[in-house]
């Protein structure tokens, strides 16, 4: 890992070492519905998901229900063997029993995302409350690249409200987004 970032936040993960072993199949059971979103002044493009809303993450016989999946801008919060992301989408479950997995989908330079740009089209330009805008729907899947290899770590959220035990799924492959998207979120997040 590298060493806290100036501003006293915490230092991104770098898999640098894997060991290979069995890991649960996971599938992601998402479907298009209304966007609510917030500029809660971390991060510009936060969805956030009620109780009940019906799109799960399956690891194994584990179940998780989507709560929320925001982005991240360089460096990403996870390296994979020293090498940083553009960007990052982390998408945030909850099962039954109050265990927390979280998804990072690294994202890279590279081809429009239908997804990032319907984000883009209606994201706050300043901090504050949660809109839910009408008429908009949004699928979370559009962030999924179609392998879905993984690795898996325990760990925290490095946000508020940094929930401890969170399971980690860092999907290998990553997704594109176009470098404007990334330069937009720069802009709002330098």
């Amino acid at each position: 890992m590298r060493p806290a970032a100036r501003d006293g936040s915490s230092p991104p993960i770098d898999i640098e070492r894997t060991t290979k072993g069995a890991v649960p199949a996971i599938r992601f059971a998402y479907k298009s519905g209304p966007m609510r979103i917030i500029n809660n002044g971390y991060t510009a493009a936060r969805v956030n998901y009620p109780p009940g809303n019906g799109h799960f993450l399956i690891v194994g016989d584990a179940r998780y229900e989507l709560t929320q999946f925001h982005l991240h801008h360089h460096p990403s919060e996870e390296d994979v063997h020293g090498r940083p992301f553009a960007m990052a989408a982390h998408l945030m479950h909850a099962s039954k029993d109050g265990k927390v997995a979280g998804v990072t989908v690294l994202l890279k330079v590279g081809t429009a995302n239908a997804t990032v740009q319907r984000l883009w089209d209606h994201v706050p330009a300043r901090a504050g409350a949660e809109h839910e805008i009408a008429g908009v729907e949004i699928d979370p899947s559009g962030l999924l690249p179609r392998e879905l290899g993984y690795y898996m770590y325990a760990g925290s959220q490095a946000a508020q409200p940094c929930t401890e035990g969170v399971t980690w799924l860092v999907l290998k492959t990553p997704a594109e987004i176009p470098l404007t998207a990334i330069e937009a979120f720069g802009k709002l997040y330098p």
